[in-house]
């Protein structure tokens, strides 16, 4: 972990009533969602222009930042079950 990363888990923290542990775990969500590959929204989606599944990441990551301080999930998984990406 560098110091990007405890500044980021310190913002989560400062954003929400949680512990430092679950702004740790909520952060590491948040990575794995910046992680996740072009591929792996094509096959979410169904899209497989570029175009389209980079506005579609941007909105995921945007809508990810908004929700993870404020509500618990396990996983990328279940935030991308919250999100609708046909909204636009």
């Amino acid at each position: 972990m560098n110091a990007n990363d405890v500044q980021a888990i310190k913002e989560i923290r400062n954003r929400s009533t949680i512990t430092l542990n679950e702004a740790r775990d909520r952060y590491v969500i948040f990575r794995d969602i910046l992680s996740l590959s072009s591929g792996t929204f094509a096959t979410l989606t169904g899209y497989r222009e570029y175009a389209d599944l980079d506005m579609i990441r941007e909105d995921f990551i945007t809508f990810a930042r908004i929700v993870i301080p404020h509500r618990r999930y396990s996983t990328w998984m279940d935030i991308w079950s919250d999100f609708d990406f046909r909204k636009g």
